[in-house]
């Protein structure tokens, strides 16, 4: 019995050891340089006066899609409930807000 002390401390050292040193593998970390760079641009409908506004222009998202910008998300920027027509019908409008990404050029 007096030589399985020897051994079971052995053993217990031995699976410290083993169990401090052993970690799982990190995933590499990329450097900041090896992701692509994106410039973002926010397209908000404009108040034009105190709760009213004008919505974007077909013309504003064409000159920036041509420009190269990429639609990524298009989000309700506000609600506005109205009531129009003699019965006062309750219309709700809703005003977009787009957001849009493209790859920065590398400055030389």
């Amino acid at each position: 019995m007096r030589s399985m002390k020897p051994l079971t401390a052995l053993l217990l050292i031995v699976l410290t050891v083993f169990f401090l040193t052993a970690q799982t593998p990190q995933p590499r970390r990329k450097r900041s340089g090896d992701y692509p760079v994106w410039e973002v641009k926010v397209l908000q409908p404009v108040e034009v006066t105190p709760a009213r506004y004008r919505q974007v222009t077909e013309r504003e998202l064409n000159d920036l899609a041509y420009e190269g910008w990429e639609l990524v998300s298009m989000t309700p920027f506000t609600y506005l409930n109205e009531e129009r027509g003699k019965e006062k019908t309750m219309v709700t409008q809703t005003y977009p807000s787009y957001v849009f990404k493209r790859q920065r050029k590398e400055l030389n």
